[in-house]
């Protein structure tokens, strides 16, 4: 077993990382969510989300808005399925959204709240 580690050990998963700052940037450009049609603000935010938290796509598609608790300055979401990273006896933990009072259109909690009011008039009650 000691060859077989010598001759290829174990690298790591990633060799490498991206730059966010272009997407950062291509991001600020698109200017304040207050400002965006429905499209372009619900990518938008899916982007920041990701950048964010860092989940995975699959957290991501169940996020729900009805397991979301709200506060001040932030936005919590439960995660109410098995999700690929869930294992016996360990709870997930929740995806929490915070403000970024310094630069507002980079701001996940302002770009949540105007998406939320923007599609609550097409949600069914």
């Amino acid at each position: 077993m000691k060859g077989i580690y010598r001759s290829k050990p174990p690298r790591p998963t990633y060799q490498t990382t991206w730059d966010v700052q272009p997407v950062l940037t291509y991001l600020s450009s698109l200017g304040t969510a207050n400002n965006l049609d429905l499209k372009t603000l619900s990518l938008k935010l899916l982007m920041l989300v990701a950048l964010v938290s860092a989940q995975r796509g699959q957290s991501l598609h169940i996020l729900d808005i009805t397991l979301m608790k709200q506060d001040e300055s932030l936005f919590e979401f439960l995660l109410p399925e098995h999700v690929k990273q869930s294992r016996s006896g360990y709870t997930l933990p929740s995806i929490v959204l915070h403000t970024l009072p310094s630069d507002e259109t980079l701001c996940v909690f302002n770009h949540m709240r105007a998406y939320i009011n923007q599609t609550k008039p097409l949600k069914r009650e």
